[in-house]
């Protein structure tokens, strides 16, 4: 005489472990998303504000690293030019900007993954440039000779400053009319 009473006997409604006993969790499907038109006029209102809000402190950041991006580049640009022109290792150059303007060579090409120029990338593209384009390129300058310098220095003889500016009109011939 045995009866099973599980069969019988109600289901017990599933429960949270995580929810206080007493306190039903409402059941709603979890990929159900919540009506936008539901949302206030003021809400949505306050959300187009704060997103436009957004968008144009994100083009002003925007913008300023473009300029800075340019600047960065300029800045290495001059150190390229520098470095060809004072360098005694790379070849010379009459014109160092020629290497941009002439050869094509973007100053990504010659830069490493941290930004910096590196001098066996200017040595290759120098050297390449200067197979393409030999008039390009010369002996470097003598100097240190003080007797070489005084004749390549085109040197006009300055009359003597005055401070006085009214100097200059005094000395003036007079027109004896």
């Amino acid at each position: 005489m045995t009866t099973d009473t599980t069969e019988n006997a109600p289901e017990a409604p599933d429960t949270d472990s995580d929810a206080p006993e007493g306190t039903e969790t409402p059941e709603t499907p979890a990929d159900e998303q919540p009506d936008p038109a539901d949302d206030t006029p003021d809400d949505l209102r306050a959300a187009r504000h704060e997103a436009a809000t957004r968008r144009k402190e994100l083009r002003a950041v925007q913008a300023e690293r473009d300029t800075l991006h340019g600047t960065v580049a300029t800045l290495q640009r001059q150190l390229t030019e520098q470095l060809i022109a004072n360098t005694d290792a790379l070849p010379w150059m009459h014109r160092p900007a020629d290497l941009f303007e002439i050869g094509g060579v973007d100053v990504a090409d010659l830069t490493d993954d941290a930004g910096n120029i590196d001098p066996s990338k200017l040595a290759d593209a120098l050297t390449t440039l200067q197979g393409e384009r030999p008039y390009l390129f010369g002996t470097r300058p003598v100097t240190g000779y003080p007797l070489f310098e005084a004749m390549s220095r085109q040197s006009m003889p300055q009359p003597p400053a005055s401070t006085d500016p009214g100097a200059a009109w005094q000395k003036a011939p007079q027109n004896p009319s």
